[in-house]
């Protein structure tokens, strides 16, 4: 597999994504939603967290490194795709944050 892609630039969103990224695959789940902006919150339960994640991430081995990743800017958000690479497949960890770092959206992709 052949994966290309640029460098992140901005280093502190790049470390918020790979936390928030690993923080998801290795189910701390509280940990995650702290970083939740209130719509997150309201709209994605514990529960339904939880289901998503386990559904996409069960049968994969670990530990999961970063292949890759890239941030984008676009006006008062920035999103990060993290890719975590796992012994036995790739996940992409999309995130993204608002102007106070918040998580506004989170997106969790089998490639």
């Amino acid at each position: 597999m052949l994966l290309l892609v640029g460098t992140s630039t901005d280093t502190q969103a790049a470390a918020a994504g790979t936390k928030l990224a690993q923080d998801l695959v290795t189910a701390q789940f509280g940990k995650v939603r702290r970083a939740f902006d209130g719509w997150m919150r309201a709209g994605l339960p514990s529960a339904r967290l939880r289901a998503i994640t386990v559904t996409v991430t069960s049968h994969l081995r670990t530990p999961a490194e970063v292949a890759a990743q890239i941030t984008v800017h676009h006006g008062l958000f920035t999103v990060v795709e993290t890719y975590l690479l796992f012994r036995n497949g790739l996940r992409r960890v999309e995130v993204t944050l608002d102007e106070h770092r918040k998580v506004a959206g989170l997106y969790l992709r089998a490639i």
